[in-house]
């Protein structure tokens, strides 16, 4: 996997155009937040989509056979990437590498998602997209929050 990983970084880190600074530290403050509000989203449909099922079980069991199993798989898909993000959530406050390790891991399971749901054209963009972001960040994330220096106290 470490292979992989520099590859991706190499190409999409480190060769691609950079994102300016500034850019690069709004992303960082701001995604966990915006994870926050995905989850939430992301529990609503749940319930919306528990009471669909309950109501006209029959009917989505009947069409999973046809289009339906595309929507099956994508919430299956945004559960475990949902799930994947919530455990990376308290590092993404404190920048830790794992988390950011977390966030690729939920980016390469909705890709599957992407393969499985034969969205060829959306794997490409979210694979360039997704990739893009997460290596041109990822050198914010190394476990260890700076700090601003103290200075010593005189009587």
């Amino acid at each position: 996997m470490d292979s992989i990983i520099s590859q991706l970084d190499l190409y999409f880190g480190q060769k691609a155009p950079q994102l300016p600074a500034g850019v690069k530290e709004a992303i960082v403050k701001y995604s966990p937040y915006l994870i926050i509000i995905s989850l939430v989203f992301l529990a609503i449909s749940l319930v919306s989509l528990l009471g669909i099922v309950t109501g006209y079980g029959g009917l989505i069991v009947a069409g999973m056979a046809g289009g339906m199993s595309r929507i099956w798989i994508s919430l299956l898909v945004a559960i475990v990437a949902g799930i994947i993000q919530l455990m990376a959530l308290p590092g993404l406050f404190k920048r830790t590498s794992k988390s950011w390790t977390l966030l690729l891991y939920a980016q390469v399971v909705m890709l599957i998602g992407n393969i499985l749901s034969v969205d060829i054209v959306g794997f490409i963009i979210s694979a360039i997209i997704g990739f893009y972001i997460l290596f041109q960040i990822r050198a914010l994330y190394n476990g260890v929050v700076p700090t601003a220096p103290t200075t010593p106290l005189t009587p």
